[in-house]
């Protein structure tokens, strides 16, 4: 993609697809007096609502790229019993008390691009820099500020038009629509709210997950639930969105597995975070030396060398692990100068990437050890680890266990618990991958999210709710070892320490 159409998010809407999406409106009783496209490139919207709906009495278009307006303005001759009024301007800089009128239908297809995308091409139509969705410390440190332009737009134009009566018809990523549903609740005064599934790469030759946003502007009774149909076929596919203030990707299952809901006995941890993977994960060699991502090959002692595991391994491991990973530390308060004493080599190796590892961006990193990791503590040194992605939509979970006497690391795309007892471990396994705990999972989480499991979902299985559900046949083990996890397992979750958190928060000053 040039850079032209990756600044502009210049994914043109086929007009076939605006007249289906205009078509379907009118079916749903939307019959608008003005029109407003906030983003209207060519103007296939507008084309195709003025095709459908001939009540239309005014448009309202803006659009930043210059030989677009020329393309509306055609649109405009064609049309003179409509009142145009055509904006050159970006839509972040659109004042919406520019609209008087009511009986509005918002229309049209925001760029698909995130605020990180365009500053890495430099562009100049970035909105001014707020952390607009009130984001706090560690959130906004950690890559929740990194939003999606499209979502900003929906934001404005309902932050925009507030008392507005009408409908919004909008084409965007289903990431989106999931973010402004879940945060309905107490921030959009909109309602009735549909999700229609396109077919993207047929669309726009996009490989993502995309849809029409359908819903009522200015009501008083705000919904937080959404209906999700195929747009081609208009079937229904799920509802989605807040039950009890819980996140439900698909309501109607999560009605029939919902008995599990509730708090996990054991804390669930990502793995360690560490910035400068060329450095830190290593490949051993057959003759015993390891080689980094530079493609330099070395010795170093065994002490800080553990095996490694990353997403992408989960799902293979079979006793073997294709990279391993220095660990500079066993807590994050751990200083990191007695290196250099107990392993000289090893030392010698960080020391020589030490700009590498100095120029870390991530805060968490500052006022810390030199040659600090995130992500590390007791827990990291379980024997034993039931471990799942973050990243793939599978929800099935595996167990890891030593190899050469050393626990497996993860990395920070993975989630785990762990365990000193195999036995514990392998119970919890199954009771994990058993339908109960797997049906729940589905019903919550959100298979095309960036992040398909998270630890806020992890920490909602309960356990005990599920253990409770089989008997000791069903788990494969006896009736001692039942009643011997039933009281393990059976147990308030444990919190964190004030003291733990002080430290957790620290990190990110």
């Amino acid at each position: 993609m040039n850079k032209e159409r990756s600044e502009y998010g210049d994914w043109q809407t086929p007009y076939q697809l605006a007249l289906r999406v205009c078509l379907m409106l009118k079916q749903h009783g939307v019959s608008p007096t003005t029109i407003f496209e906030p983003t209207c490139g060519e103007g296939a919207f507008i084309k195709a609502a003025l095709e459908v709906f001939d009540t239309i009495k005014k448009v309202y278009a803006v659009e930043i790229y210059r030989p677009y307006i020329e393309k509306v303005c055609e649109i405009k001759e064609k049309y003179k019993a409509v009142d145009f009024c055509i904006f050159h301007q970006s839509i972040f800089d659109f004042d919406f008390n520019n609209i008087k009128e009511e009986n509005i239908l918002v229309i049209g297809n925001p760029p698909w691009v995130t605020n990180s995308q365009l500053g890495s091409i430099g562009s100049e139509i970035l909105p001014q820099k707020s952390n607009f969705k009130n984001h706090k410390g560690l959130e906004a440190i950690t890559g929740k500020g990194n939003f999606d332009i499209a979502e900003y737009i929906l934001i404005s134009i309902f932050k925009g038009l507030p008392a507005k009566k009408g409908h919004f018809a909008m084409l965007v990523k289903n990431s989106v629509i999931k973010n402004i549903v879940l945060e309905n609740e107490t921030a959009y005064k909109i309602g009735d709210l549909h999700q229609y599934e396109i077919d993207a790469i047929k669309e726009f030759g996009a490989s993502t997950s995309a849809s029409l946003f359908f819903g009522k502007l200015g009501v008083h009774q705000k919904e937080t639930t959404c209906k999700a149909y195929n747009i081609y076929t208009n079937e229904y596919i799920k509802r989605f969105g807040l039950i009890n203030e819980n996140q439900i990707s698909d309501i109607d299952a999560y009605e029939k597995s919902n008995l599990i809901d509730g708090e996990s006995p054991i804390i669930w941890r990502s793995g360690i975070k560490h910035d400068c993977s060329k450095v830190m994960e290593l490949v051993k060699k057959e003759n015993g030396m390891y080689e980094n991502g530079m493609k330099e090959t070395f010795h170093i002692e065994e002490d800080f060398i553990y095996p490694l595991v990353k997403s992408s391994d989960i799902s293979k491991f079979e006793g073997k692990v294709r990279k391993h990973l220095i660990v500079t530390q066993k807590k994050t308060s751990d200083e990191t100068n007695t290196i250099e004493e107990k392993c000289p080599l090893t030392y010698e190796y960080l020391l020589k990437h030490s700009t590498l590892l100095d120029n870390r961006k991530s805060s968490i990193y500052k006022n810390r050890a030199r040659f600090c990791m995130f992500g590390i503590g007791d827990y990291s040194f379980f024997p034993y680890k039931i471990v799942i992605s973050a990243l793939y939509k599978s929800t099935m979970f595996s167990l890891l266990y030593p190899l050469n006497g050393k626990p497996i690391m993860i990395d920070d795309t993975c989630y785990s618990i762990g365990f000193k007892n195999e036995k514990e471990a392998s119970i919890t396994l199954k009771i994990l991958n058993g339908i109960h705990v797997q049906n729940f999972i589905k019903s919550i989480s959100f298979p095309d999210a960036k992040r398909v499991i998270t630890k806020d979902i992890l920490m909602r299985i309960d356990l005990n709710k599920a253990f409770k559900l089989y008997t000791y046949q069903e788990l494969g083990i006896n009736e001692e070892e039942y009643y011997r996890y039933k009281k393990i397992i059976d147990t308030k979750p444990k919190k964190e320490t004030k003291e733990a958190l002080i430290t957790q928060l620290s990190l990110f000053n």
